[in-house]
C-alpha cells in the first residue's frame, strides 16, 4: 500500500513495477490518491491496472492515506507499506516476509532510527535520532522509517490510529510517528529485518 502527490505520477509506474516483479507477490498492490486526480492518472500508471494494482482515490490529502484505508478495508490482511519515489529490489517483500514468520506479531521494516530522549523525559529533535545499522534488532524506542518498507501485521496498531481528527491535529505530516505511536499504545514491538534490503534506488 502506497500514496503519491501529483508532482510524481509522471514516474511513479517505475516504482508499481517494482512492486508487481517482486520474488514474492503481494496479493495486491494499491496506489491511494487524492480525489482532485481522478482525470489526472497518466497512461504509463493507468495501463497497470489489472487484478493485482488498483488505485483508489480519497479525499484526504496527507501521507497517512498510504496505510489507514486499508486498516479499514482489510482489517484481518498483513500490509506493507513503501514510498513512491523509488525502485524496491526484487527481494524486498520476501525479506520482510521471512522475518514476520518468526516474529509474526512484531512490526518489520528494513529501515529503521531509534528514538532519543532528552533527561526530562521529553523527545530529542527528530535529526538526532540515530539511524540504526544493525539487523534483526528489536527495541521499544525502534521507529520503522516508511520508505524502506514497513510490514504492519494484522490488528498491529491501536483502534485510534483510522482517527482522522487526532492524526490531523498531532501529526499532520509525519505518518511514521503517528503509526509509531500507535503501534506503542497497542503494544507492538517494532524489530529491523535480519537481512535489510539495500536501500531503494531513488
Amino acid at each position: 500500500s502506497l500514496t503519491s502527490i501529483p508532482s510524481r505520477l509522471d514516474l511513479i509506474h517505475i516504482t508499481i513495477r517494482s512492486l508487481l516483479t517482486q520474488s514474492l507477490p503481494a496479493q495486491k498492490v494499491i496506489l491511494w490518491l487524492n480525489d482532485s486526480l481522478k482525470l489526472h492518472i497518466p497512461k504509463t500508471l493507468n495501463e497497470l491496472q489489472s487484478d493485482r494494482f488498483e488505485i483508489k482515490f480519497r479525499s484526504l490529502n496527507c501521507p497517512h492515506r498510504k496505510l489507514i484505508f486499508c486498516l479499514d478495508e482489510y482489517p484481518e490482511m498483513d500490509i506493507v507499506t513503501c514510498d513512491d519515489d523509488v525502485i524496491y529490489e526484487k527481494d524486498w517483500l520476501k525479506k520482510l516476509y521471512q522475518d514476520h514468520l518468526i516474529h509474526p506479531k512484531d512490526i518489520i521494516a528494513h529501515e529503521c532510527r531509534i528514538i532519543k530522549m532528552n533527561s526530562d523525559g521529553s523527545t530529542e529533535e527528530y535529526r538526532h535520532w540515530s539511524t540504526v545499522t544493525d539487523a534483526g534488532i528489536s527495541d521499544p524506542w525502534l521507529m520503522p522509517i516508511g520508505y524502506g518498507g514497513v510490514y504492519y501485521p494484522s490488528r498491529s496498531l491501536h483502534s485510534d490510529v483510522t482517527d482522522q481528527t487526532l492524526f490531523l491535529d498531532l501529526t499532520p505530516r509525519a505518518d511514521d510517528l503517528w503509526f509509531k505511536s500507535m503501534a506503542i499504545l497497542a503494544g507492538t514491538q517494532t524489530r529491523r529485518a535480519s537481512t535489510p534490503a539495500k536501500k531503494p534506488i531513488p
